[in-house]
């Protein structure tokens, strides 16, 4: 009788464990193979936005003309607002580099010297100092 009994134990749990087993590997399987978890969450993964990169490396104090810029697309998730944009290449031309740019890199305004710190705070300095009455 008391084997009997374990018999019937040990199935009902051993049924009970590859049920449960069976149940997780499912899961695991549809949470993989889902388009969400290979694809990113949503249109912005796929979304590919265009930045101005080095076209060439540009040295240090080289100033940026229209040869030395290019257009790449890449994902939207992986483009900042630090990054110059294909629309405000005009505004590139002329300028000078504070770093060397290694060729395919984004170019950052941080990486023009009119972005650096010391040029915004003489802007700055210079629209909110105070005016005498004779100007």
């Amino acid at each position: 009788m008391r084997n009997r009994l374990q018999l019937k134990l040990s199935s009902g749990l051993g049924m009970l464990l590859a049920a449960s087993a069976g149940a997780v590997v499912g899961c695991m399987a549809g949470i993989i193979l889902s388009p969400t978890a290979v694809e990113g969450s949503g249109a912005e993964s796929d979304e590919l936005v265009e930045v101005l990169v080095a076209g060439r490396t540009i040295p240090a104090g080289t100033d940026l003309g229209y040869a030395v810029v290019t257009r790449k697309r890449m994902p939207a998730r992986f483009v900042s607002r630090s990054m110059v944009r294909p629309e405000f290449v005009g505004q590139l031309v002329g300028e000078s580099v504070l770093i060397t740019i290694l060729e395919g890199d984004p170019i950052m305004w941080s990486h023009l010297a009119s972005g650096a710190p010391e040029a915004i705070c003489d802007w700055v300095r210079e629209a909110n100092r105070r005016r005498t009455p004779t100007e």
